[in-house]
């Protein structure tokens, strides 16, 4: 009796480092599945080191309770796979990919840092940048104005002067018209 409590013990800490270390949980509502289809689907997670378990929901309750996932309790009904990744988007464009050939596999809710989307918000998330082009696009936008500025420093000191000689007359000038 007590080799199944600690086996229980065991698989709900391992379910708690899953979720605790991953940045995306996938809840997957799926019937009437033969085991080959899940077996495929394992196969193809795997290879790009997703994480896919079917397990009690009592189990995982206990397990994602004071995590991150806490959200998904909502979400926990009936039986459900639990994916667990450190991609965003890769897993989800595997799951509809998938999805096209067994109609009976969907997607019910997405825990993304924390922060739960139901079914209805998968195309929000498959159209987000990546990291790196969100990086990309923030040096971008920070990188404009120092361009600017270096150019402006470069310009000699009597320009430098002039410039900002007519840009407090165009400012003088907007406050008399005010």
């Amino acid at each position: 009796m007590k080799t199944n409590i600690i086996k229980k013990q065991n698989i709900v800490t391992s379910i708690k480092q899953m979720a605790d270390n991953s940045i995306l949980t996938v809840m997957i509502q799926f019937a009437y599945v033969k085991s080959l289809k899940l077996k495929e689907l394992r196969h193809i997670l795997t290879k790009s080191n997703i994480k896919l378990i079917l397990i009690k929901n009592t189990l995982v309750k206990k397990a994602i309770m004071n995590t991150r996932n806490e959200p998904l309790l909502k979400q926990l009904s009936g039986q459900q796979l639990i994916l667990f990744s450190n991609e965003i988007k890769e897993p989800i464009k595997i799951l509809k990919k998938f999805n096209k050939n067994d109609i009976n596999i969907k997607i019910n809710s997405i825990c993304l840092y924390g922060k739960l989307y139901l079914n209805n918000k998968i195309n929000y998330i498959l159209n987000m940048p990546s990291e790196k082009n969100a990086l990309i696009k923030i040096i971008v936008i920070l990188r404009t104005p120092l361009v600017r500025l270096i150019k402006l420093l470069k310009v000699s000191g009597v320009k430098l002067i002039i410039l900002l000689n007519k840009i407090i007359k165009n400012l003088e000038g907007d406050k008399l018209c005010l």
